[in-house]
């Protein structure tokens, strides 16, 4: 459980070989996964076995996580057999233990906002170099306070984060 804990805080110190970008687990799971506005890892163990559209297949809790090593990391999947994977199943598990099966995990996700009008991105430009360059770099490219928000050390285009509705979701239950 502890373990767990430390890849999902220190993904890039414990789990460097299976990240390909400069993000940790808890850039996306805030407070180690514990935050309600920030893909909580609450109640998740309960949900899995889960149908993924996606992939158009039932999935594992384990395959999941992968999933997320693969495309929110840029990274590779851990092996299925690893410490690593393992390690955070088990936290995943602790930290549902409360939580009883077929419960409807109410927290679960990023809370989705319905876009009132269409994006401004000469806005926008403005309102990241206001209040968001300060911690991710005016070139968005991360700095010791924050992750990088786009390039080559952020999320591929396959991650759910790099969906302009779920970044603004997230942006604005979190930031």
């Amino acid at each position: 459980i502890r373990l767990g804990y430390e890849i999902v805080v220190h993904t890039q110190q414990y789990a460097k070989r299976y990240v390909g970008n400069k993000l940790n687990c808890t850039n996306c799971h805030l407070d180690a996964g514990l935050n309600p506005n920030a893909a909580s890892f609450v109640g998740l163990s309960v949900l899995y076995p889960e149908y993924r559209a996606r992939v158009g297949k039932e999935v594992s809790l384990a395959e999941r996580i992968n999933e997320c090593f693969e495309r929110s990391m840029n990274g590779k999947a851990l092996p299925p057999d690893s410490s690593k994977l393992q390690a955070i199943i088990s936290y995943i598990n602790w930290l549902s233990q409360d939580v009883p099966r077929g419960s409807k995990v109410a927290w679960r996700g990023i809370p989705r906002i319905s876009p009132s009008r269409q994006p401004d991105t000469k806005g926008g430009k403005s309102v990241f170099a206001k209040k968001c360059a300060f911690c991710h770099g005016s070139d968005g490219q991360g700095t010791m306070a924050a992750p990088p928000v786009w390039g080559p050390n952020s999320y591929n285009i396959a991650a759910g984060m790099a969906r302009e509705s779920v970044a603004a979701s997230f942006i604005k239950g979190n930031m």
